[in-house]
């Protein structure tokens, strides 16, 4: 990632993540009057650890929070439950997800890993 700066050179960015560490993000998308999702709640449960998130719109002047939840799961390399509570009371409950992996999930319907390899088009001279 980069990042330009108003005062000052730019910073390039570069994720190194503990691979000992885990982690899952679900993007949600919702019924026809709901499609960002707004307001439903996602919990991941990996033993005794409860993990809580919201689909919220929103930031700050000329920004945008990211409609995708992410939850680290440190060592724990499954996802013993995940629950998702939908605007309007309804729940959906999905076990035993492997963890390292992003997920979308239509209200309704399954929970589907998404594949996420990206090839590089161009690259910066």
């Amino acid at each position: 990632l980069i990042v330009e700066n108003l005062d000052g050179s730019p910073m390039i960015l570069e994720s190194r993540a503990d691979p000992g560490n885990h982690w899952v993000s679900i993007a949600l998308e919702g019924a026809a009057t709901n499609k960002l999702a707004l307001n439903a709640r996602v919990r991941v449960t990996t033993g005794s650890i409860e993990q809580l998130g919201e689909v919220r719109s929103g930031g700050s002047y000329l920004s945008q929070s990211d409609l995708t939840l992410h939850f680290g799961l440190g060592t724990a390399e499954e996802i013993d439950k995940v629950e998702v509570m939908w605007p309007g009371s309804t729940t959906q409950i999905f076990t035993q997800i492997p963890a390292n992996g992003f997920y979308k999930l239509k209200q309704g319907g399954p929970l589907t890993p998404v594949a996420t390899r990206a090839k590089v088009i161009s690259a910066l001279p």
